[in-house]
């Protein structure tokens, strides 16, 4: 059972990303369609690092911190994977990844794939630290809070509301450190968010984690 439920998680997934590429991809390009100047205000935005509603006309209600098209970075930051977890009420607790990997339950997501400009990715088997695994270990499960920053080494960032972090129909939120039984290299993030259910281009992917606000 728990074989099958992982595999029509991969299928399912493969045809979301091939739905959203197809109309990401194919669709924009259609004469006459719709979608074609709406894409070209998105594009545009696309160029400046920011993704907005193409009916915004400014940019002072964007939200750094939800997902937006950006530049990769050719220069992975500091070799140093450790992360820092600031509470509700200000307290932080330090966390090496040698804490991350011993300390904490560790999941596996089987058959991961993610979706890029450049196709489909995957599937690739992922293990790291549920997101809300960690959380509920060192705030507890009746801890109250609505949401979570996390940010990078080079200062990228993500916000994600507590009931992203362990939805019914994905693999939850993975603060991931091996892939395909390797440990993560520097330029491929050390410790990397993965966000399953999204299927946007990977936008809420976070290389280098290095801070965790539980809010």
């Amino acid at each position: 059972m728990m074989v099958s439920l992982t595999y029509l998680r991969y299928e399912l997934n493969i045809v979301r990303c091939l739905s959203n590429f197809l109309d990401r991809n194919f669709t924009r390009c259609l004469p006459g369609t719709t979608q074609t100047a709406e894409w070209a205000t998105r594009n545009e935005h696309r160029t400046m690092g920011i993704m907005m509603n193409p009916n915004d006309s400014h940019l002072e209600d964007h939200d750094p911190l939800q997902p937006h098209s950006h530049d990769n970075n050719p220069e992975p930051p500091y070799i140093d994977p450790t992360m820092i977890l600031i509470a509700p009420d200000g307290r932080q607790k330090t966390i090496s990844l040698a804490d991350l990997m011993a300390d904490y339950e560790q999941t596996v997501i089987p058959a991961y794939t993610y979706m890029t400009d450049h196709g489909i990715h995957g599937p690739y088997k992922l293990e790291g630290v549920g997101l809300i695994d960690l959380i509920n270990q060192e705030l507890g499960s009746n801890a109250e809070w609505n949401e979570v920053e996390v940010i990078s080494a080079d200062e990228f960032g993500n916000r994600l509301y507590r009931n992203e972090l362990a939805p019914a129909d994905f693999d939850p939120v993975l603060l991931c450190h091996r892939s395909n039984d390797d440990q993560l290299r520097r330029i491929q993030g050390l410790i990397r968010l993965v966000v399953p259910s999204e299927t946007d281009n990977a936008l809420r992917q976070i290389k280098w984690v290095r801070e965790i606000r539980v809010k």
